[in-house]
């Protein structure tokens, strides 16, 4: 009989690991810092893998800290690494040896390099960051100007900034500004007075060290206005026959002048105590207001009026007051308009509107209480105001009960009879 024989072969079959690596890509080889100054190491990292990988870039300093960052790679791709250091990790000047490493997750190591760390000491310097470089002056216009001088160094330094005119003439600062700050220096210069172009310089000692750090140079300019007088027309409208306006003007020299008035001035014109009058004398001062974003601008008037209680009484209310000026600057006060720098003729019209008028202002008054005072209450004829007084009673006994008072709102007198 044949004798069978049979083999069996047992294959063990495992899967393959993919081929790939995590790899640094690029990375700076030195790295240069300042002593206690914050700063970034950036390098690349590149998954090699077939598959997606979550990648950690990690830095170690000479002291063992680690710095990293993570973020997912898809195969084949290649990211930036941003790492910010501190300031404290790099207090103490010298040349130091730190690794970049490129890991698996936050643990598997695939990848390292060595960079080399030099930290020096700051290089400091005490500098002007912000300074006028030119300026534009009237003959007999003085100066304000701010400058912004830095301290870049750590620790405190006593500085002196000087102004040095056309002329020679020093203006000086000396304070102590503390490290890495700014202080602001304000310097004053009087009017030169004579047109012409001249160069100022501004310069910068470090006094704690004994040394000029910084300079800069000024251009000045000065001539007189494109045209050396203004004209400003002043106009009222609205106005019935009888009555006539007036207004207190300042310019050179104080004066009050009746409307329409012209003024030619070669330094800045004041409009104020603009005002009505007519025929018997009396005179409403108007008070106003002025918005500079709107040049139309309502207003109100006080009126010290003492006449009978028959005569007709027409108060006339300023609408508003139109400025068309070409001026290259304008300051605006309550109760005043200031106008500089004017660069051609310009005009002001009043507008006034009649609002109230009555010949009637005999009214009668109530008693609200009577002792030694006496304490009225009384309707206003010409704005309908209910107006309070006090008076004493032997007064009003003496003037037969019948007493003259002016409105709170709208300041006309009126006669009060009480009964």
């Amino acid at each position: 009989m044949a004798e069978i024989y049979s083999n069996v072969i047992y294959v063990d079959v495992k899967e393959k690991p993919p081929v790939g690596r995590i790899v640094i890509v690029s990375y700076p080889k030195t790295v240069s810092a300042t002593q206690n100054t914050p700063f970034h190491i950036k390098f690349t990292i590149k998954n090699e893998y077939p598959n997606g990988r979550y990648v950690t870039g990690k830095i170690i300093t000479h002291r063992g800290t680690v710095f990293k960052k993570s973020q997912p790679l898809l195969p084949g791709q290649s990211k930036e690494f941003d790492i910010f250091i501190p300031g404290d990790e790099v207090a103490e000047k010298g040349t130091y040896y730190w690794k970049i490493q490129a890991c698996m997750d936050e643990w598997k190591v695939e990848d390292e390099k060595t960079i080399i760390v030099t930290v020096k000491p700051p290089v400091g310097k005490v500098i002007i960051v912000e300074y006028p470089e030119t300026i534009e002056l009237l003959p007999d216009e003085a100066v304000y100007f701010d400058v912004k001088v830095r301290n870049e160094y750590l620790d405190y330094k006593l500085v002196r900034t000087e102004l040095i005119d056309h002329e020679g003439k020093v203006r000086r600062d000396e304070r102590k500004i503390a490290p890495r700050t700014a202080d602001l220096i304000s310097f004053y210069h009087p009017a030169i007075g004579v047109e012409g172009t001249y160069m100022w310089r501004l310069r910068v000692t470090n006094l704690t060290d004994g040394k000029v750090e910084d300079e800069k140079t000024i251009t000045v300019t000065v001539k007189k206005p494109e045209k050396p007088k203004y004209k400003v027309t002043i106009d009222y409208e609205g106005l019935e026959s009888g009555f006539w306006g007036a207004a207190h003007i300042r310019n050179l020299e104080d004066k009050r002048v009746n409307l329409p008035y012209t003024i030619e001035t070669r330094g800045y014109l004041v409009v104020e105590d603009v005002g009505l009058g007519f025929s018997r004398g009396s005179r409403v001062v108007l008070e106003f207001e002025y918005d500079h974003v709107n040049p139309i601008k309502w207003a109100w008037r006080e009126f010290e009026y003492v006449c009978p209680p028959d005569c007709l009484v027409k108060v006339f209310k300023l609408v508003g007051w139109k400025i068309n000026v070409p001026a290259s600057w304008k300051k605006i006060d309550k109760g005043s308009v200031y106008l500089s720098g004017i660069r051609g003729d310009g005009t002001i019209t009043l507008v006034f509107k009649k609002v109230l008028e009555s010949k009637y202002r005999e009214v009668e008054g109530t008693i609200v209480e009577s002792n030694e005072k006496v304490r009225f209450k009384w309707k206003c004829p010409i704005c309908g105001r209910v107006n309070e007084d006090v008076e004493d009673k032997d007064v009003l006994e003496y003037l037969n009960w019948k007493v003259a008072r002016e409105c709170w709102a709208c300041r006309i007198q009126s006669y009060i009879v009480l009964m």
